[in-house]
């Protein structure tokens, strides 16, 4: 048997126990392979000759010899600066000082030795970056400089992901944009290639950070946490799967031989901006404070390493907001006795109606008295004639902490944990009424958000021989997102006289039910959609194989992420309703005789505690043709399953055979013409078809520069 189709056999079963054994991969997306070819001053190749890559900064060190061709494979490096220097009997000893690699690289040092001792060393200080003539792949690289020295507001990477090359910022509306009510952190939104922000990869450390029930990131480290940022927009190796759009990978720092850390705080005050022009009364306040550190070294020299980091947001933001209310004339002329909405001329041209006592709903006539007394464009205005300018507030700490341990030149380790806690207060467009919030209806979304994201992952590495690497991961991510109404917790809705709204253990239907206004006035009333929960577990296992022979490069790996989402939320909890003035004429005397022209409850009952499995395969081979042509190909399998419930709380109706089917349910047969006869009872299976993708890639990358001398002239010194 040839020496492919063993390593090819070897492969296999290497691949299927990985898939055995749960474990799966993402490993070149967060570490990089550096390869070479050593040749002479005659541009003979030369064979046999001892590399050695050491991490500058780590002390890891790692060895091999180079092929018959020549050629030598360093492969699952961590990101970093390396030396790198190449011996061999009879010539001089060629050394690169410092030569950087990033996530995903097929970085290359190629050498031409010159004849003399091996004591002599021919020393280039650095290489300069080239053209990745070993990777077909798109990519974009954001270093640790970039990540420190620009600019951000707010600190926030995304930023500099949205201006790299293929990619802009996704839609406004999106739910990772930071403005929708699910997800109010900074923007986590780009589009990759024109794709939308839901089909983007995110990951950390090459492990998975995605929140997939409404498509956000997950955990979002400190900059000052942040080595590099890889960003794949295109034509990937097989080793990335399950995106149409991008792929970023933050890549954390960890410890080296040297002790290092960073201390900042920036803010901004309102005593430093100009008035909103809409506001009215004092500036709106702005106090806004981010503050933290970091710092990272050895614990044992060259063995074990710790990094850690911190950083604090505090913000009060004041937010203007100009509504339409009641004018000081409706304001005064109604009560319980009787309302006098004469002075606002209706649609039709006829001036408002005057309502008798005996009409006024004691329930509308609550909603009315939630209206403030206009206080803005004077004494006739009668639209946007109230402005309110209340402080958003938003709190945030988030921290990581990671370990590397280097166990011995051939077993590494290490283990991060990324925490994130944000809490944001939006209030009303409307003032607060004896502590009932007026709300802002229907889609105002306002309320206190609770969101908390945390992520820990576990890597192993595993050299068996220079040419054989194992790498090992486990990791997992819990991402809760909580939005919850203003008046949540209050029984509003009882005490202003509605019945069976607030329903007591059932705190979905706390506050108030909603209303919109039409004419512009301000809607009323707790949103729709409130409270959402969103409790989302990614538990993720992974494992590569890295086997290289003579100029194949064979990467075999596996992956499995089990996902489950509990959703709780509701369209409309407490009941949301229309107000349109089509009963009196007037949207106000409509509301005060409790006159709504549509209204829908829609409460769900279960949490329907969702469950699905993501597994995978891939094998890659790099192929070095020749020393002007690369071959990348590979071959990847994935398996998305849709989603089934963990209480069997899923079900559909079969028209064809008119039974409710869904996992363990039993449907009942109606379709009986005979009278008298039993419905046939049927025990139903709903078959779940999985979505399988099978992605065969095959791409070339091209050298077209000589692969012999480095652009950077070298120093020669014994």
């Amino acid at each position: 048997m040839g020496w492919w189709k063993r390593a090819l056999c070897n492969g296999l079963s290497l691949a299927v126990v990985l898939l055995c054994l749960a474990v799966p991969a993402m490993a070149q997306t967060s570490t990089a392979d550096l390869v070479g070819t050593v040749t002479d001053v005659s541009g003979a190749v030369v064979p046999n000759a001892t590399v050695t890559a050491i991490n500058t900064g780590t002390g890891e060190k790692r060895s091999t010899r180079t092929n018959d061709a020549g050629e030598y494979t360093f492969s699952l490096l961590q990101v970093g600066t390396y030396s790198v220097s190449i011996e061999f009997s009879g010539f001089k000893q060629f050394r690169v000082s410092a030569m950087t690699i990033a996530a995903g690289d097929r970085a290359r040092v190629d050498a031409q030795l010159q004849l003399g001792n091996v004591s002599e060393v021919i020393d280039v200080q650095s290489v300069e970056p080239a053209l990745q003539t070993d990777n077909s792949t798109t990519e974009s690289l954001v270093d640790n400089a970039q990540v420190e020295d620009l600019p951000l507001n707010g600190r926030n990477v995304i930023n500099l992901v949205q201006v790299q090359p293929g990619v802009t910022p996704g839609l406004a509306g999106s739910y990772g944009s930071g403005l929708k009510p699910d997800d109010h952190r900074q923007t986590s939104s780009y589009s990759a290639n024109g794709q939308t922000d839901q089909a983007n990869n995110n990951l950390i450390d090459g492990f998975d950070n995605n929140e997939r029930m409404i498509g956000v990131i997950g955990v979002r480290p400190s900059p000052d946490a942040i080595d590099q940022v890889k960003i794949f927009t295109g034509l990937y190796t097989a080793e990335v799967g399950r995106s149409a759009g991008g792929v970023v990978n933050l890549l954390t720092k960890s410890g080296t031989n040297h002790l290092h850390g960073s201390v900042y705080e920036y803010f901004r005050n309102d005593e430093l901006d100009a008035n909103n022009y809409f506001a009215t009364g004092r500036k709106a306040e702005l106090r806004q404070n981010q503050f933290g550190g970091s710092i990272g070294g050895p614990i044992h020299k060259d063995k074990t390493f710790f990094f850690g980091d911190y950083e604090g947001f505090r913000q009060v933001s004041g937010e203007t907001f100009v509504s339409t209310v009641p004018t000081a004339f409706e304001e005064n002329n109604c009560s319980k006795a009787g309302c006098n909405f004469s002075d606002v001329i209706n649609s039709y041209g006829a001036p408002g109606p005057v309502i008798p006592g005996n009409l006024i709903s004691s329930v509308g006539m609550a909603y009315f008295k939630l209206y403030p007394a206009p206080n803005y464009g004077g004494a006739t205005a009668t639209a946007n004639n109230f402005s309110y300018t209340p402080n958003i507030v938003q709190d945030s700490d988030l921290f990581d902490a990671r370990i590397d341990h280097h166990f011995s030149g051939k077993d590494t380790l290490f283990g991060r944990y990324s925490f994130n806690n944000v809490n944001t207060v939006l209030p009303s467009p409307l003032p607060s009424v004896n502590g009932v919030s007026p709300g802002g209806g229907t889609f105002q979304f306002n309320g206190h958000s609770y969101e908390r994201q945390q992520q820990a992952g576990l890597v192993y590495t595993h050299i068996f021989s220079p040419g054989l690497l194992l790498e090992l991961r486990a990791g997992y991510l819990r991402s809760i997102i909580n939005m919850l109404p203003s008046n949540y917790g209050l029984q509003s809705a009882t005490a202003i006289g509605f019945s069976n709204i607030n329903i007591a253990g059932v705190p979905a239907t706390d506050g108030l039910p909603s209303f919109t206004m039409s004419g512009n006035y301000a809607s009323l009333g707790d949103s729709a959609f409130e409270p959402e929960g969103e409790y989302d577990n990614s538990f993720q296992y992974m494992g590569d194989v890295v086997y290289t022979h003579g100029n194949h490069n064979i990467k075999i790996g596996a992956s499995l992420i089990r996902r489950q989402a509990e959703n709780t939320q509701s369209q409309f909890p407490r009941g949301a309703g229309f107000i349109l003035g089509a009963f009196t004429g007037s949207v106000l005397g409509d509301l005060v005789t409790g006159q709504a022209a549509a209204i829908q409850r829609q409460i769900a009952l279960v949490s329907p505690g969702l469950r699905s499995w993501e597994p995978s395969a891939y094998i890659q081979d790099d192929w070095r043709a020749s020393q002007a042509l690369t071959i990348n190909a590979g071959v990847r399998y994935d398996i998305f399953t849709p989603y089934t419930s963990s209480n069997n709380a899923i079900s559909n109706f079969n028209f064809s055979s008119d039974l409710i089917v869904g996992p363990g349910l039993t449907g009942v047969n109606h379709s009986s013409p005979t009278a008298g006869v039993k419905p046939t009872m049927e025990t139903s299976h709903h078959a779940l078809v999985s979505l399988l993708t099978l992605d065969t890639r095959l791409s070339f990358a091209v050298d077209s520069v000589s692969a012999s001398t480095p652009a950077t002239s070298p120093s020669s010194r014994s």
